[in-house]
């Protein structure tokens, strides 16, 4: 009989911590649905103030002529990153007449374009 007892309570015990744990996991969802929606609202009020948009409506309209009429002496193109795809879209570019003679590289990063 005593171990009769000791299995009852053992199982007692352990339909308690099932019940807690599974309140505390429900508990918990629920604040983290609260935590992901305070998130987004603190991104949808952040994004407007933080990203600028530049208007160039009131800006006149110019003619910029046509792209095979442009000569400049110093003019380079410069792209990253260099893959094959990048090399291949850059030699087609490349090979247009106004581009004839012009310098076209490919570096590694944004860094050494500042460079």
């Amino acid at each position: 009989m005593r171990k009769r007892k000791i299995s009852v309570c053992q199982q007692t015990w352990a339909l308690l911590c099932k019940n807690f744990l599974k309140k505390w996991r429900m508990k918990r969802e629920s604040l983290m649905e609260w935590l992901n929606s305070l998130l987004l609202l603190l991104c949808l009020y952040i994004y407007p103030h933080s990203h600028q948009v530049n208007d160039f409506s009131s800006l006149l309209t110019m003619d910029l002529g046509r792209v095979d009429t442009f000569n400049e002496s110093r003019f380079s193109v410069v792209y990253t990153p260099v893959t094959n795809t990048t090399q291949q879209i850059m030699n087609k570019v490349a090979s247009t007449p106004f581009l004839a003679g012009k310098e076209v590289l490919g570096l590694p990063d944004e860094e050494s374009i500042k460079e």
